[in-house]
């Protein structure tokens, strides 16, 4: 059994692998910004890496671009990252 998931009519897990772009941007306004780029050119998946964000420790903050994002984004799928590094990269 396959498994497959759909979102915004894209098929993830199955066929070609969709590209998702990565917005790294500190503040607010950036954010918006390059999430209104690439969305006017068509990016499959926009992954929002939070930990990027200038105020990364306030949920309040995080949940206002998150309300701005919901009507830039209407053709992209949306990602949102956060990662923790707790202990030191390994070589």
């Amino acid at each position: 059994m396959e498994n497959l998931l759909c979102i915004k009519g894209k098929i993830i897990g199955k066929g070609k692998p969709l590209v998702c772009v990565p917005v790294m941007e500190s503040s607010k306004e950036e954010i918006l910004r390059e999430t209104r780029r690439l969305e006017e050119a068509h990016t499959e998946m926009i992954e929002w890496r939070v930990d990027a964000f200038e105020n990364v420790e306030s949920p309040n903050a995080i949940r206002e671009i998150l309300n701005e994002m919901k009507h830039i984004i209407k053709e992209s799928i949306l990602v949102l990252s956060l990662i923790h590094i707790s202990e030191p990269t390994r070589h």
